[in-house]
């Protein structure tokens, strides 16, 4: 048997070395390649019960923009627009849209309430969606007592 001198690295633990190394790049990157879709898909979620929730709100009778279920009333919905343009930050926060945790940040809101046939604006509060993507959409259906017609209501947020 040859005698070794301190420091000598034998063939076979570098062998051994360079697989286990590999072994570990190969899984991390293995788990890490779909996190971003998986994070997309969590952020899209989010939004989406969000918006099922506020529309919710919004469409309940009492504080929302029904008088008496399917009929929008129209006092309901002044009173709507008018919250919502005259202090749009205590609008979000009244409809919880305020999220503070870790940092603060506000998800914005557009509310749409137009005619099917006529395609009349009934309702138009909050800012504009933006083009991209990366917001959540319901759009619900109640009936104009004024009109007659069915009224589209689409609500939309994003971050």
């Amino acid at each position: 048997m040859m005698k070794r001198k301190k420091g000598q690295v034998v063939f076979e633990f570098i062998i051994a070395a360079l697989i286990l190394f590999a072994l570990i790049f190969y899984s991390i990157n293995y788990v890490s390649r779909d996190f971003d879709s998986r994070h997309a898909r969590f952020s899209t979620d989010a939004l989406e019960s969000r918006v099922l929730r506020v529309s919710e709100y919004i469409m309940s009778s009492g504080n929302g923009i029904i008088g008496e279920w399917p009929f929008l009333s129209s006092g309901m919905m002044a009173t709507l627009d008018n919250d919502c343009s005259s202090d749009y930050e205590l609008f979000l926060e009244s409809i919880n849209l305020r999220q503070t945790f870790p940092y603060e940040k506000y998800t914005h809101i557009n509310i749409m309430v137009t005619t099917t046939e006529s395609d009349a604006i009934l309702l138009s509060c909050g800012r504009t969606p933006p083009d991209r993507g990366g917001s959540a959409t319901v759009t619900r259906y109640v009936l104009d007592p004024g009109s007659g017609e069915i009224a589209r209501v689409d609500i939309t947020i994003w971050e």
